[in-house]
Order: C-alpha cells, then structure tokens, then sequence
C-alpha cells in the first residue's frame, strides 16, 4: 500500500499507546528520506522527550526538531515561516502552488503525541499561552500548507476538539487509526466505530 501526499497532503493517526503510531511514522520518514533524498525536508516534535525522532537529528533533512513544548513553538514557528516563504516564492513565479511551479521540495511537520500541545492541561498562563501558539501554528499550517508543499502529519491517541485544534482535523482527508480501547474513541479519530475490533498485532 502506498499513500500519495499529492492527493492527501494532511493526515491525523490515532490509538491507543503501543498500538503503532510511532512505528508507522518511522517507517514513513525512511520511506521518504529512501525515496526522496535530496526532495523532503522535515520539522519534527516529538513530545515523548526524543525517544522517537532522536535519530533524525543530525540528518541532513532534518530542518528542525524539538522534544519539549518551548522547543515544540519554535520549530512550528520556523516551518510556518518557511511555508509563507515558499507562498511568496509561488507568487513571484506567478504559479497557484508548487506543482505548477514545478518545485520539488516537500515539507513534512510531524507531532508525535499532538495532546502534550493541549493547553487546557497547562501548568500555568505562560505555558497556556505557549502551547495556544503552537495550535495557532498547526491550524494555519493545516488551512494554508497544502498548495505550498507542506505536508502535516499529527498523532495522538485521542484527536478530540481541544486535543487536535478542529481546522487541523478539517484539513486532514487522510486518517489512519490503530487500535482503540472502544467503539467512542473510535468514532472521534474515524467518525466511525471499527477501530476497536482491530487485531492486536
């Protein structure tokens, strides 16, 4: 099975911990860097303190990485810049997006465990305000990325309302979900249930 970014350029991952997430976005970023090498550029959040991503940041495709919340605005940050950079780039070239500008280059912003960015779970107003930016960035990303080559990619186990800001979810055709603990969890991640009678691989 093969997944086209062109088509589907947002994706949401949901399930429960242990289930796969992590492991698929692994296999996602040494499929890409395997298939795209000098193409793919990455922005990487992982809110698991590094446990995931921390072998991609000395690669050379690898712009920006964070494994804490203040590290998490900053590196959203830099990719919402370089996105209105590559607007500004399509623009003067007087093209609609990167396919008609024939540019190569593919961003990816990948959070693992997006529900760490939740700010109604914020320990005080500076790291409200703090994680409130960093939804404000992916909303943005999410609503204006697709034409100008980004491509977003949030997992979480539980893609609720105030957990995965709705713009983000709206703007993800594509969704890939593990298994769950219930036929509810599974309705918010696929907006059906099913997701809780997956075997357990």
């Amino acid at each position: 099975r093969y997944h086209d970014f062109e088509l589907f350029p947002h994706m949401v991952l949901g399930g429960a911990t242990r289930y796969g997430k992590s492991n698929f976005i692994n296999s996602m970023i040494s499929s890409l860097v395997k298939s795209q090498p000098d193409n793919v550029r990455f922005y990487l959040v992982d809110l698991k303190g590094g446990i995931e991503f921390g072998d991609y940041e000395n690669m050379k495709q690898t712009i920006s990485i964070a494994y804490e919340p203040e590290d998490a605005m900053k590196t959203l940050k830099l990719a919402y810049e370089h996105m209105r950079n590559m607007q500004q780039r399509i623009k003067t070239l007087g093209k609609k997006n990167v396919q008609e500008a024939g540019i190569k280059e593919r961003c990816f912003v990948i959070i693992d465990e997006v529900g760490e960015l939740n700010p109604s779970e914020a320990v005080n107003p500076e790291e409200k305000k703090l994680k409130i930016q960093c939804q404000t960035y992916i909303s943005q990303i999410a609503r204006l990325g697709a034409s100008m080559g980004f491509r977003q990619i949030l997992a979480s186990q539980y893609t609720t309302g105030d957990i995965l800001p709705r713009q983000a979810k709206q703007n993800s055709d594509a969704k890939i979900c593990f298994r769950v603990q219930s036929g509810v969890a599974s309705k918010v991640i696929l907006d059906s249930e099913g997701a809780e009678a997956l075997p357990q691989i």
